[in-house]
């Protein structure tokens, strides 16, 4: 229930920052991942599976984005894919049903440790990835909290 709750707020502040984005490709990240934690909230296996899926689909397309965006600097990129490889590092994990689940789970601290470096030092310079890579941060908060609590 708790999980709800908070799935609730990162929809609720997803879809305030949804209209302020102006890079397409972004929001299109942006709306499959309110799609997929929409879906989370049916008590249905299959969505459950979709939302998984569309989730990890949507880290994917963020990775390659960042990767292959000639605008970014290397700082950039390189603070996209810390925070990118945990989350799908730990989803392919529990995708394939591989053993040592809680202990990939502590990998996800470190894209939360990025968010908050993006959120206190450089704000201003995420303005486009802010809200995906929060969303992201914030799911990978609650898995770690999920495995261990």
């Amino acid at each position: 229930m708790e999980n709800k709750f908070i799935i609730t707020l990162i929809i609720g502040f997803g879809v305030l920052q949804y209209s302020k984005n102006q890079n397409t490709f972004v929001k299109v990240v942006f709306g499959g991942q309110l799609l997929a934690l929409f879906f989370r909230f049916f008590d249905n296996l299959e969505f459950h599976v979709f939302s998984f899926y569309t989730m990890f689909g949507m880290a994917l397309l963020m990775l390659t984005y960042s990767i292959w965006n000639k605008q970014y600097t290397k700082q950039k990129r390189g603070v996209l894919m810390v925070i990118l490889l945990p989350f799908l590092i730990q989803n392919f994990y529990a995708f394939q049903h591989y053993p040592y689940q809680s202990q990939i789970a502590v990998l996800l601290v470190i894209p939360v440790i990025s968010w908050m470096y993006i959120v206190l030092a450089k704000r201003s310079e995420y303005k486009v990835e802010l809200p995906v890579v929060s969303i992201f941060a914030s799911l990978a908060l609650l898995q770690t909290v999920s495995f261990y609590f």
